[in-house]
């Protein structure tokens, strides 16, 4: 993880792909297709005109943690989609 930024709405931090998290924060990105009808989960880079899902942060806040994702050109939206995604608790 690079450490945290503090702004407006919380600490923004950047998690690496070798952090444990890492699956996890992907995993969150895969659930979220499948319910926006965007894609079945199972290919979570979506690749369309050069573009796939960027990971951009995760902001920390008092209400939990949101990882942020974007899409320049998502192939089934057909226009930039992103999703900025709570934290799952089970």
């Amino acid at each position: 993880m690079i450490e945290p930024q503090e702004g407006q709405g919380g600490a923004t931090v950047v998690y690496e792909r070798s952090d444990p998290q890492w699956p996890a924060i992907w995993a969150a990105l895969g659930r979220r297709i499948v319910a926006e009808g965007l894609g079945d989960g199972t290919d979570l880079v979506q690749l369309h005109d050069g573009e796939g899902w960027q990971y951009l942060c995760t902001t920390i806040a008092g209400d939990g943690q949101r990882h942020s994702f974007r899409h320049r050109s998502h192939p089934r939206a057909g226009v930039r989609v992103s999703f900025d995604l709570p934290t799952r608790e089970d």
